[in-house]
């Protein structure tokens, strides 16, 4: 079996779980999920791939440890022959990771790079929808059938965590400060004549103060996570943050003339993000 430790929020998830998918199609075996990160998460992140229509086993105790225990405690990664583990050893893509074939493999990292999981699209895309459709609310319809009947563009502004941690100010970049949305508003503008902007945030009150002279752009008031995302990814077009939450919102989106915008830097730091983004985007 193939088990993935799930971590983080919902997006970092959503690549964790399609990369983890692929491997386990690549070497004919289930994928099971290890959560027991979420038991001391001190964000107070939760496990929210539940909402999905994923083929979801949940790993025990005892898996965890029969797989972990065919390697040495404490390897830090190897595609060795007697190695079960795989470790996460550096942010683009990996090209030895869906080479790995074992019987049992325990799977820990990000995988942010579509090229994990690419060639199972189609099946990606048919897991991650929502599996409680018929129990939404007519606030949550009445905003998907609005979204669909026009020029739609999803924005999300992602504040919480990276202006309120210490990890968030010190590695994620500050794009409000730097224009990054004025600029994509003018670029998306530019290009379709009756764009309606309909912004996502985690801190909606800010926005609202913030981008009150934009023109056709309509505050969303927050619901779940996993309803948020699904509503971006319903729009025609994204503007995205330096966020995995809006990046998988924009890879969800099937719109054939999509324009997905894209700040072109993630990060403070000099991480080689040449893989994070297709390059279908805009990066700016």
């Amino acid at each position: 079996m193939i088990i993935a430790k799930i971590q983080g929020g919902i997006g970092n998830q959503m690549f964790q779980y399609a990369t983890g998918k692929h491997l386990a199609i690549l070497n004919n075996t289930e994928l099971k999920l290890d959560v027991s990160s979420f038991n001391e998460d001190s964000l107070g992140r939760k496990y929210e791939l539940h909402n999905f229509n994923i083929s979801k086993r949940l790993a025990s105790r005892e898996e965890i440890r029969r797989v972990i225990n065919k390697t040495l405690l404490g390897s830090i990664f190897s595609f060795s022959k007697n190695s079960s583990i795989i470790k996460q050893r550096f942010l683009e893509y990996d090209t030895e990771v869906l080479k790995k074939q074992d019987k049992d493999i325990y799977f820990d990292g990000y995988w942010q790079s579509e090229k994990y999981f690419l060639q199972i699209r189609n099946h990606i895309l048919k897991e991650f929808t929502l599996k409680a459709a018929n129990d939404f609310n007519q606030k949550f319809e009445h905003i998907l059938n609005k979204i669909k009947a026009l020029d739609s563009v999803g924005v999300h502004v992602r504040r919480g965590d990276y202006v309120n941690s210490h990890f968030g100010q010190s590695n994620y970049r500050n794009i409000h400060s730097e224009g990054y949305y004025n600029k994509a508003f003018d670029l998306v503008s530019g290009k379709i004549k009756d764009a309606v902007f309909f912004m996502f945030s985690d801190d909606i009150e800010w926005c609202k103060n913030e981008y009150k002279e934009v023109k056709d752009l309509i505050f969303i008031e927050s619901h779940q996570p996993h309803e948020d995302l699904i509503l971006m990814s319903s729009c025609k077009h994204q503007i995205t943050a330096n966020s995995s939450f809006s990046w998988w919102a924009a890879w969800l989106n099937n719109y054939p003339q999509k324009i997905i915008v894209a700040p072109d830097k993630w990060f403070h730091n000099d991480w080689n993000t040449k893989d994070l983004m297709p390059a279908s985007w805009t990066r700016i």
